[in-house]
Order: structure tokens, then sequence, then C-alpha cells
């Protein structure tokens, strides 16, 4: 069986005047949100195959706080 998940990333700053939405990096509470949330899909084996992750810094960051937290991370495409 085939499942599509979509992860959002965590909590970001507020963009700063001028600041182009894509290079807004993660808060504290996104930082440490996002560890837990990719425990718990290993936990409960909800682990990709596949993921595709937005080139935006949040995106970026949030996957690299989450990979680690399966015991293969899983391949980007």
């Amino acid at each position: 069986m085939r499942r599509l998940m979509l992860l959002r990333h965590a909590k970001t700053e507020r963009a700063e005047a001028g600041q182009r939405d894509r290079d807004r990096k993660l808060m504290k509470r996104g930082r440490n949100d996002a560890p837990v949330i990719g425990a718990y899909m290993a936990h409960h084996s909800f682990v990709p195959d596949l993921t595709r992750v937005s080139p935006a810094a949040r995106a970026q960051e949030t996957w690299a706080l989450v990979a680690p937290c399966f015991a293969e991370a899983p391949r980007i495409g």
C-alpha cells in the first residue's frame, strides 16, 4: 500500500522588512518541535521511502532535524 505523507515546516520567525519568504528560519520553538515529530514518526513507523524538501530555509532546517530520528535517513529525490 502506498501512502503520501505531508510534513509542514516547524514554527518560523516572522519575515523582516525586505526579507525573502524563502529565507525565513525556524524559531527556537520550531527547532525544539521538529525532532519531537521526527521521533513520533519513527516510533509509529511513519518512515518515508522518498522525501521532497522545499529549498526554503525553514523546510531544509526542519528536515535536517527530523531525518536523524530515523534509523536510516530516507533518500531525498
